[in-house]
């Protein structure tokens, strides 16, 4: 009788004690590195600066993917914040790059992606990682392919083999207004040059909506760039097109936009519309079994052109159309 009691004094004693055990926290400073790193114990995380500065460039790769892999559940805002600014602290690289981009992909309590964003901005590629990134452009999530355009864009001098990829993808997400236009500013940070002409070039696409969205982004570039950037000639044709285009709502854009541009080649092209008349080009088009677009294929072979030759020297003859 008293040996059962015993045992079953023993045995309280250790489901005492166990379950204790699985309750109690594990003390800050015995935490992995990686956490120890984010205390706000300013002792604690000085000691683990401390730690992490004594260890070999692998080890210390590998603690900021531990911290990386944090961003993929974690759901406080601060927190997230907290662990991107230490990874800079850290001089992070572009060994981060990737599992990042996938570990706040599949954290769907990110709304906003501003501080990601800039981190991404500020940690510079490499050849190996644009490579990579490049597969990541036709991933299904648009977050992630969103934030592999931007990290390719922190280095256009390693970024610049992916612009016939990038365009690829800008061209891709034509249909849809907001993203389309986030890709057009990505790539102009790369080469503005060739996102410009990317545009005019879609500005032929059959849906109307697609046009006169194309159109008035051209208007605003027509207003705020520099007179200095080659590039800027093309614009003025493009708006030029924009008067005889089939939908009456560009056309009209056009004109207003034409009667405040001070240049003589806007001015003349714009007193021929309007003493020719719409009607009639479209008559005389048809009487010379000519389309619009045959009229303005000079700026197109020249667009052409000037494409092929980026391409080339850039080393991509590959994506030459």
């Amino acid at each position: 009788m008293c040996d059962n009691n015993m045992k079953n004094f023993v045995l309280f004693i250790l489901l005492f004690f166990t379950s204790c055990v699985t309750f109690i926290p594990v003390a800050e400073e015995f935490q992995p590195l990686h956490l120890r790193l984010l205390s706000s114990n300013d002792v604690i995380k000085a000691a683990a600066i401390d730690e992490f500065d004594k260890l070999k460039n692998k080890e210390q790769i590998d603690v900021q993917l531990r911290m990386v892999e944090l961003l993929e559940k974690e759901e406080m805002p601060e927190k997230r914040i907290k662990i991107l600014n230490m990874l800079q602290e850290l001089k992070a690289d572009h060994n981060v790059i990737i599992p990042l981009i996938y570990a706040v992909s599949k954290n769907s309590t990110i709304l906003e992606y501003k501080e990601i964003i800039y981190f991404l901005v500020v940690t510079k590629t490499d050849k190996d990682t644009v490579r990579q990134l490049l597969k990541l452009l036709n991933d299904k999530n648009w977050i992630v392919v969103q934030l592999a355009l931007v990290s390719l864009a922190s280095n256009p001098e390693e970024s610049k083999i992916a612009i016939p990829e990038m365009v690829d993808t800008m061209k891709r997400y034509i249909g849809d207004r907001e993203k389309y236009f986030k890709i057009f500013d990505i790539i102009s940070m790369v080469n503005p040059e060739v996102s410009i002409l990317s545009l005019i070039k879609d500005f032929k696409n059959k849906d109307s909506k697609i046009r006169q969205e194309i159109f008035e982004k051209l208007i605003e570039l027509q207003v705020f760039l520099g007179s200095k950037l080659e590039v800027k000639k093309e614009i003025l044709p493009a708006l030029i097109r924009g008067l005889y285009d089939e939908d009456n709502n560009i056309s009209k854009m056009a004109q207003e936009t034409l009667k405040e541009i001070n240049d003589p080649v806007a001015k003349k092209a714009l007193e021929s519309y309007l003493n020719m008349g719409k009607v009639l080009f479209d008559s005389f088009m048809k009487l010379t079994g000519k389309s619009m677009q045959d009229f303005f294929k000079s700026q197109d072979t020249r667009i052409d052109n000037r494409l092929k030759e980026i391409y080339k020297s850039i080393g991509r003859e590959d994506a030459v159309k």
